[in-house]
């Protein structure tokens, strides 16, 4: 069974066993069980993905954020010092 343990549940699943031996329906909840993992890791991979593809957007976003800022206190800075139209 060491072996097996590597094995993807389709491969399993084609395995050679006996329908007829009294643990096959233990065999067929294993395989089951096994699917279900592996979806559930699909799963978690591809949400971890996800999650990534969302925190560069919204990295992107806050440094984006940061330069308008940054752009506008320049330029509320240059009208108080140079007094220009619009300013106070």
């Amino acid at each position: 069974m060491e072996e097996q343990s590597a094995l993807h549940s389709s491969q399993l699943a084609e395995l050679p066993h006996d329908p007829a031996d009294p643990n096959n329906d233990l065999w067929e909840l294993i395989i089951a069980v096994r699917s279900l993992r592996e979806q559930m890791e699909e799963f978690e991979a591809e949400c971890q993905r996800k999650v990534n593809e969302q925190l560069c957007t919204l990295e992107g976003l806050l440094h984006w954020c940061d330069h308008l800022l940054y752009q506008s206190c320049e330029l509320y800075s240059a009208r108080e010092k140079g007094g220009t139209p619009g300013g106070r």
